[in-house]
């Protein structure tokens, strides 16, 4: 029986080197992995500061855009006012125009009303 004792203490002491062993592995392979996950986080925040960089220049332009926008829309509303200002000086115009035109027939209607009257008094006075 001391020998059978003897050779399970035998045993267990291989088991124990055994799972000693085994611990020993697992934990070699579980720093390699911390290792890779280390190098993964690693590049994952590079990737993120690039992508920040990205983003600000991305919100410079959408703020260039949006003031280039205020700009536009400034100009617009010059042209709008310039359009208008357009419009009423050709209405103005055209009012001028029509006057112009009155005045022409009117001008037309007096001489010829003056040319009547001249011949009438060179009638009056005998002459013809």
């Amino acid at each position: 029986m001391a020998n059978e004792i003897k050779q399970l203490l035998k045993m267990v002491a291989n088991l124990r080197i055994t799972v000693e062993e085994g611990f020993e592995r697992i934990d070699k392979k579980l720093e390699e992995h911390d290792d890779k996950f280390e190098g993964i986080d690693k590049k994952l925040k590079e990737h993120d500061e690039k992508f920040e960089g990205i983003n600000k220049k991305l919100k410079e332009h959408d703020e260039k855009f949006e003031r280039l926008d205020k700009k536009l829309e400034e100009h617009d509303e010059k042209f709008d006012n310039i359009e208008s200002e357009i419009r009423e000086f050709n209405k103005t115009q055209i009012k001028i125009l029509n006057t112009m035109k009155v005045y022409e027939h009117d001008i037309e209607n007096n001489a010829t009303h003056i040319k009547r009257l001249e011949n009438k008094n060179n009638y009056i006075i005998g002459e013809e």
